[in-house]
């Protein structure tokens, strides 16, 4: 999924001994080097296994220049980890009013789609990020700050929507397609992408409103 380019991501200012003096181009040329190495190498190695020699191999950069911009491979997985943070946040603020009528089907499916898109792009940070929290405290708190952050605005989103019980809806919603995802990354669905879209729609307002009247 292309990202909308509206603002800088939070990582393309670098770490913490890029954010003390200003970069050119070729500076935040090095840094989205640095930074896609990264997503590959903590997505392959996972957090534990990733290393700051695998990182500069894979992005062709010396490991005296990494450090001209990054403090050590925590700092740039916090950088890859505050881009995924911002895009959870825009993508909870950007699902519109659902109605089950044809226009709240839509606006539902595209929705659904965005999520499933960013879940396959963020797919190495997320992996890395499960295993970091069990070592890093500043990793696991961020991660329940951004949960929190997430389900919070969704259920505002689903009680403006009158949806019974928004609380639970909007957690029960968020496990089910954080699983869903993993079938869909790993090929297990078994259907079409235009057809798992709309069956996927139709379960999520299944959860969000109940059966159809007169069904049981």
């Amino acid at each position: 999924m292309e990202r909308e380019n509206t603002k800088p991501r939070p990582s393309e200012r670098g770490g913490r001994p890029a954010q003390q003096r200003e970069h050119l181009a070729r500076g935040r040329e090095t840094i989205r080097k640095l930074l896609d190495a990264g997503m590959e190498v903590f997505g392959h190695d996972g957090y534990r296994g990733a290393s700051i020699g695998d990182i500069v191999q894979r992005a062709g950069i010396s490991r005296a220049t990494f450090y001209l911009y990054f403090s050590n491979k925590d700092d740039l997985f916090r950088a890859l980890v505050l881009d995924a943070v911002e895009e959870m946040t825009g993508l909870a603020e950007s699902l519109g009013p659902v109605t089950l009528t044809d226009e709240g089907f839509v606006e539902l499916r595209g929705w659904l789609e965005r999520y499933l898109d960013l879940c396959a792009q963020l797919g190495p940070v997320f992996h890395a990020w499960t295993e970091a929290f069990a070592t890093k405290a500043a990793f696991g708190d961020l991660g329940s700050q951004t949960l929190e952050s997430f389900t919070a605005t969704l259920e505002r989103r689903l009680a403006a929507m009158g949806t019974p019980t928004p609380h639970l809806t909007a957690f029960a919603l968020l496990g089910m397609l954080d699983r869903f995802s993993l079938y869909v990354r790993y090929q297990r669905v078994g259907v079409g992408r235009e057809e798992m879209l709309d069956g996927l729609t139709r379960v999520v307002q299944g959860m969000l409103f109940g059966p159809p009247d007169g069904s049981s």
